[in-house]
């Protein structure tokens, strides 16, 4: 289905929105100011400065809701249309809205929550709800609005974190929700009417935690640190930890949270880096834990520790001495671990990180058009330059080649997030999850305010709150390889070799490792002038000339990098006596960008002209060069199928 064109247009916010989000958030307090003194600290308050109310205003509110309501159940009467050619536009679901997916509705009358009945929260169910004192729970509406989808993505990219947003409408003088802390970093951003906060400390033992709290009685959470009213335009910070509660006010509440930074801690990369460490001596050269961490549990120590070794302790028999020398000597093992880290950084840490990396691209939002500068025309000649499209943006991983005869060894596979889906964005789990969660839907995840903090991360779900996160944990080792989360889980076409499973479980084309160094430069250049192509091949003697420009095509026809061209009016060029000067002249149709690369490597060009390669290039890719800067390839293009996401399942 595709995005509804009749959308009403919202308003730009500020230029700095894109390249410092927390700064236009914070405004005016100092963004140095604010990470020295309150990240991860403090709550802080930030008035709204006439640009934040201009951009905040409406963003999101009760009318916001019921229109994407009506649109999508529109949305089966446009299916017949057609897309404008060359025109991409990324699939939509249709259908109507549900309660438990995509909206969340509560109330509470006399300290007992109520959720409705309803399945379908239809235009009619929802102002009929409203209007009984429910409050809405709109799950990550960047799928809906543009202006959320712009501040959502261009977080991610500031942060380099997964960000997460729900919208929270509340009726006039109702609250949603007991007090309570959340697991992740939160910016409450308001958009319409006002609505009191109520801020406590953290329970002693709960600053920073890596999971959300119970709902928590008023006399455990002691006197508030902060009683706010926020106001459209107003933006509050709040760590993770701070208890809060909230009452909207006369007229009612509509409220954004932006949340990030969940399962993304020093112990969570611990966590991976060990795991990583086990799964890769043997595999990965030099990358395995210490031989002191190698070394097997002790005969019977399940007798020596645990509760009931912790009792018989107590009574003095002795078996306190088996739980202590287990300590002293995972002790001793963690210690040559981190001795380990710090005599050989560039072999532990590289592959960890690589795993949140991949974590990260998997599931974060496709950028939005602002953020994204057009590709430009295609690479024609070696004078012409080119850029990576964005800094973070893309990202080289290894492929489990030896493993899979479809792929040959020495390859990278190439991936980015440019492709990813918006409508999907945190609202995918994971099967076992899914299963996890199976028949306690209506426990758990029909909330009101603040509600579905935290979603689906292979352990026990304990309180909906603020978040909405539905993704994998970072770098989890759980995901092996799959989509937990992620926009591509159930994307992959059969017919597509380049973006078939191979151990990444992420989309992209298949390169020579031995291009490698030149992705990388070309990738890093993300300001004009750019890297000219001619100096490629001065950089890599082993590339030709052909092999240069071919990857430069293959890069720029996967929406890695904007062509600069060159300014002399000669673009061609030749490389053998008597060889004329080439343009790629292409044709519309199906492209094989995937694969051109990958096949760049099983054939010698050395008897062929500048000329007969680009004009083979430009057959395979076959993407008109007449076509508007930054449009795509028809539905048909490998490049693109792998990208469209399949309609989510049942109730998750």
């Amino acid at each position: 289905m595709v995005a509804n064109k009749s959308k009403k247009q919202e308003k730009p916010p500020s230029p700095s929105l894109g390249f410092d989000p927390i700064g236009f958030l914070m405004d005016p307090f100092p963004s140095t100011k604010f990470e020295t003194e309150h990240w991860e600290k403090s709550p802080l308050h930030a008035r709204g400065t006439e640009e934040k109310k201009s951009f905040l205003t409406n963003l999101f509110n009760l009318d916001s809701l019921k229109e994407v309501a009506r649109e999508r159940l529109m949305k089966k009467e446009d299916e017949g249309d057609e897309e404008e050619e060359g025109e991409e536009e990324e699939e939509e679901e249709d259908g109507p809205l549900l309660f438990g997916q995509d909206v969340n509705a509560a109330r509470y009358l006399n300290g007992s929550k109520e959720v409705p009945e309803e399945e379908e929260a239809s235009e009619e169910n929802i102002t009929a709800l409203f209007q009984k004192g429910y409050t809405m729970q709109v799950l990550q509406p960047q799928r809906y609005s543009d202006g959320i989808w712009h501040l959502v993505s261009a977080m991610e990219k500031h942060l380099g974190c997964l960000v997460g947003c729900n919208a929270y409408i509340t009726p006039a003088k109702t609250q949603g929700l007991a007090p309570h802390h959340d697991d992740v970093e939160l910016w409450i951003c308001q958009t319409q009417g006002t609505k009191r906060w109520k801020l406590y400390a953290p329970l002693a033992g709960f600053e920073l935690p890596n999971k959300p709290s119970q709902d928590l009685p008023q006399e455990m959470i002691g006197e508030p640190i902060m009683d706010i009213t926020l106001k459209v335009g107003d933006v509050l910070y709040l760590p993770r930890g701070t208890i809060h509660q909230a009452v909207a006010q006369e007229g009612g509440s509509t409220h954004l949270t932006l949340s990030t930074y969940q399962n993304w801690t020093w112990g969570n990369f611990a966590s991976t880096l060990i795991h990583t460490a086990l799964e890769g001596q043997g595999e990965v050269e030099g990358v395995a834990l210490p031989i002191e961490l190698r070394k097997s549990l002790p005969k019977g120590f399940l007798g020596s520790t645990g509760l009931q070794a912790e009792i018989q302790g107590r009574t003095g028999s002795g078996c306190k001495v088996g739980s202590r020398t287990a300590a002293a000597t995972l002790a001793a093992g963690l210690r040559a671990l981190a001795d380990q880290l710090e005599e050989e950084e560039e072999v532990l840490l590289p592959a960890a990180a690589d795993a949140f990396a991949a974590d990260f691209i998997r599931n974060r939002i496709r950028p939005h058009p602002a953020l994204l500068p057009d590709q430009g025309p295609p690479p024609m000649s070696l004078d012409d330059s080119v850029i990576g499209r964005g800094e973070g943006l893309f990202m080289i991983v290894p492929v489990d080649g030896p493993d899979d005869p479809t792929v040959p060894e020495g390859f990278v596979k190439l991936c980015t997030p440019v492709m990813n889906s918006r409508y999907y964005h945190m609202m995918r789990v994971s099967d076992a999850d899914a299963e996890e969660d199976e028949g306690n839907s209506d426990e758990d995840d029909d909330h009101g305010e603040d509600a579905s903090h935290h979603h689906h991360h292979g352990h026990d779900h304990v309180h909906d709150g603020c978040c909405g996160h539905k993704h994998s944990k970072g770098g989890s080792h759980d995901n092996k390889g799959e989509d937990e989360g992620g926009e591509h889980e159930d994307s992959e076409d059969e017919d597509d070799e380049d973006d078939e499973d191979d151990g990444t479980g992420l989309p992209g084309p298949l390169t020579p490792a031995s291009y490698a160094p030149l992705v990388a430069d070309i990738l890093s250049c993300t300001s004009a002038p750019g890297i000219k192509l001619r100096s490629m091949v001065e950089k890599a003697p082993h590339c030709s000339e052909e092999e240069v420009l071919r990857l430069a095509f293959s890069l720029w026809r996967n929406g890695f990098v904007r062509t600069i061209p060159a300014t002399s009016k000669t673009k061609g060029i030749s490389t053998s006596k008597g060889a004329q000067d080439s343009k790629i002249k292409c044709k519309g149709g199906k492209g094989e960008a995937q694969t051109a690369v990958k096949e760049d490597s099983k054939q010698s060009h050395k008897s062929k002209t500048l000329k007969d390669v680009t004009r083979e290039t430009a057959e395979a890719l076959k993407v008109s060069v007449d076509k508007e800067p930054g449009k795509r390839a028809s539905t048909d293009d490998p490049a693109v199928k792998g990208s469209k996401k399949s309609k989510r399942g049942a109730k998750q």
